[in-house]
């Protein structure tokens, strides 16, 4: 596929951008507007110039890292009905690591080609489906316009929604969009809007949903079954794998504040181990900023915990563990104590992958299981802009009641 950079300059002056052909550079074309049309009309008239080829709307606040481009094409071609593709990024709506729908920094301490590496590693060739595409890099294939069509300028007009309604007109007519799991990119956030982007979220939503009623059902069910987060896990365990201080887990009793773990503070990043109920514990990356969680059924599943804190490579382990736990004194006890890699016998990666598909979501049957549901689908409603003015509605009291046993119930 021939390599086209098209950057729409809305009234800027062209000799601010030479360019053209260098040898032993790709071809590209600057495409400038005389007056400001609008981002969707400047998108619209860059599709139209190649019209044979794939198209790539790529943010000017992002940042690619090496063979990012090739990882998406292979991703839209691995099944006939993919429309679109877009990659994992800090912040991506749901495409967003490690926290999704959430506007995350990268990790400390690591480069985007050292994230995007352990994006490459953990999931080469994986990808999920989801709803719509996300516009901060969206790779669309050419038979896909063809089909659906460009972009709607008059109805979203200076930008914000429009790859949504396109990804959902090719939705209603069979084409899928997927998330490349293998492929990270850097997205800065608000660079392409700045501060006009909280009122453009609100306008483009209600003409999402006026022109697409299954949307937020859509929007809330991905959220709910959470596809991705076999992904997110993965590269969360290969960044605790290689991070040079190794993890440390910290046993927690019981109703302790699950944010703030006390003595346990320095440089090298925390697992807290920590009871729920009805016998099970979570082990989960003590930090705001991530989501790494798994659950264990204790003490039926102790040897599974041990092999994952064999496999993180966890040789510190502090806190109350007799009381917490006493039966597995003995066992985590000799992890600890396995100091150097040469006296541990770790797992190999596909296990601990195994075992982060396993434990990555609660298993609960019975009373546990319907309390969770209920907690998981209460903080969905309660974020949900459809019924928040409906929730506001409540007595103040009730809602701090119900905000209350859902913080306790979910896991």
């Amino acid at each position: 596929m021939a390599a086209m950079l098209a950057e729409f300059v809305e009234t800027a002056p062209r000799a601010a951008y030479p360019g053209g052909f260098e040898p032993g550079m790709p071809t590209w074309q600057l495409l400038s507007n005389e007056t400001n049309r609008g981002f969707v009309a400047s998108v619209n008239r860059g599709i139209a110039c190649y019209p044979d080829q794939d198209v790539v709307l790529l943010n000017s606040d992002t940042e690619v890292p090496p063979g990012w481009l090739q990882r998406l094409r292979g991703a839209a071609y691995r099944r006939p009905d993919i429309g679109t593709v877009t990659p994992f990024s800090n912040c991506g709506s749901l495409a967003s690591y490690p926290v999704p729908n959430v506007e995350n920094a990268l990790p400390e301490n690591l480069t985007l080609e050292q994230l995007d590496q352990f994006f490459q590693i953990a999931n080469i060739g994986g990808a999920v489906d989801i709803p719509t595409g996300v516009g901060f890099c969206l790779y669309i294939r050419r038979d896909c316009l063809d089909d659906i069509g460009v972009f709607d300028e008059a109805a979203f007009g200076k930008g914000y929604g429009e790859e949504n309604d396109f990804c959902l007109r090719a939705l209603a007519r069979g084409w899928t969009h997927v998330l490349a799991a293998d492929c990270f990119v850097y997205h800065k956030g608000r660079g392409s809007f700045g501060e006009e982007k909280d009122a453009r979220v609100r306008q483009a939503y209600a003409l999402l949903v006026d022109r697409h009623p299954r949307y937020p059902a859509l929007i809330q069910r991905h959220f709910a079954d959470d596809p991705a987060r076999p992904f997110r896990l993965r590269v969360d365990a290969m960044r605790l794998l290689h991070d040079v201080h190794g993890p440390r887990l910290v046993v927690v009793p019981a109703g302790s504040p699950s944010d703030s773990p006390g003595e346990f503070t320095g440089t090298a990043p925390v697992l807290q181990l920590s009871p729920i109920r009805g016998g099970y514990f979570s082990v989960h990356w003590h930090s705001k900023d991530e989501a790494f969680k798994l659950w264990f059924r204790l003490p039926d599943e102790l040897d599974e915990l041990c092999a994952l804190l064999q496999a993180l490579r966890v040789t510190v382990i502090q806190g109350d563990l007799q009381s917490v736990f006493p039966q597995a004194m003995a066992s985590l006890t000799d992890i600890a104590h396995r100091g150097s890699e040469t006296e541990r016998a770790t797992i190999g990666q596909a296990q601990l992958f195994d075992l982060l598909a396993v434990h990555g979501t609660p298993r609960f049957t019975g009373w546990l299981a319907l309390q969770h549901m209920l907690a998981m689908h209460g903080l969905q409603l309660s974020e949900s802009r459809l019924l928040q003015p409906l929730a506001g509605m409540l007595p103040l009291a009730v809602r701090r009641w119900l905000r209350q046993w859902i913080r306790s119930t979910k896991a």
